[in-house]
């Protein structure tokens, strides 16, 4: 590892164990997660050209309503908090393929796209944005590749946790 990420990685790890102490005395610890499972959710859904704001966020969180048209401002907020949903896991569970397919499921249940096959990987070559801002791998290679992932995640190995998160990521 570059010598100049690891004061990067010690104040990560060191802001974590922070959170984890301060976890331990909070009557509900998940309350702690919401603003940025919530700030992660709208920064990832902008990328697919979905934008809200806090505030729209949290009126939805109050009061969910489904859209009334193609153009109705709920339609983003909703997406959101699918994705927000999809972050939410109920109980623990080890970061597999499965857990990946079964969280896409949730993301897009009633989204635009649902009729694609939620929760299944994709079977068609597909981009993020027009003129393309990201460019996933060919279907072909794709469950090789996913293949990979899962045995990296699996594998026991020298780095450091957070290293191997973002290495996943």
């Amino acid at each position: 590892m570059a010598s100049g990420l690891w004061p990067v990685l010690l104040e990560a790890r060191t802001a974590l164990a922070s959170l984890d102490g301060i976890g331990r005395y909070l009557p509900n610890p998940g309350l702690i997660l919401t603003p940025p499972r919530n700030r992660e959710a709208d920064r990832s859904s902008s990328i697919e050209g979905t934008i809200t704001n806090p505030q729209q966020q949290a009126l939805f969180n109050v009061e969910p309503r489904y859209p009334f048209s193609p153009t109705d401002p709920a339609n983003a907020a909703r997406e959101v908090f699918h994705y927000s949903d999809a972050l939410r896991l109920r109980e623990w569970s080890q970061l597999s393929l499965r857990l990946i397919r079964d969280r896409h499921a949730v993301l897009m249940d009633g989204e635009r796209g649902s009729d694609q096959n939620p929760g299944h990987f994709r079977r068609l070559q597909d981009q993020v944005g027009r003129p393309p801002r990201s460019v996933p791998p060919p279907v072909d290679v794709l469950a090789t590749q996913l293949d990979s992932l899962e045995n990296f995640l699996h594998a026991t190995n020298p780095f450091d946790p957070l290293v191997r998160a973002f290495i996943c990521h």
